[in-house]
């Protein structure tokens, strides 16, 4: 199993995890010990630092938000279509963004 660790700490997660064969792909933290602590013990795992995670996706009102700002958004979402609509959502802003770039 591979998990992103979201608020990572000094990653409890990973330790308790590895005899499960659980592995983190990848860290959220922002502060400077833990990740101090992250990159010596984890060096081949990223810390994608801040990251915006909204338990209840929905349309993605949030994740487009934090995206239009500049941050990573994760969200989970139990409705399919709800999810299609989110992710469409987050995707108009590349959009947009690459059609200012071509725009007279």
């Amino acid at each position: 199993m591979r998990f992103l660790s979201v608020c990572s700490g000094i990653e409890a997660a990973s330790v308790a995890w590895h005899p499960l064969g659980w592995r983190a792909v990848a860290f959220s933290e922002i502060e400077t010990f833990p990740s101090a602590v992250l990159a010596h013990h984890y060096p081949d795992v990223p810390n994608l630092g801040d990251i915006v995670a909204t338990p209840f996706l929905g349309i993605g009102s949030e994740a487009y938000v934090a995206v239009e700002m500049g941050r990573r958004a994760i969200g989970a979402e139990l409705k399919r279509s709800y999810y299609e609509q989110a992710v469409r959502n987050v995707a108009s802003i590349h959009e947009a963004r690459t059609a200012d770039l071509f725009a007279a």
